[in-house]
């Protein structure tokens, strides 16, 4: 038996994004964010390769 993924792909404003990291709801959350000026935001990238 060969696995396989099912992914959904939403789309908005003409940008892909991966079902599997986003949801319909996420997004019409976002539409209602505010951010306020003493709010902190942590961006990185995303750790991949192997964990040992």
């Amino acid at each position: 038996i060969t696995p396989y993924i099912t992914t959904t792909i939403i789309s908005l404003k003409g940008i892909l994004y991966p079902g599997t990291l986003c949801s319909p709801e996420t997004f019409q959350v976002l539409d209602s964010f505010e951010a306020r000026s003493d709010d902190v935001i942590l961006a990185t990238y995303p750790k991949n390769g192997d964990y040992c």
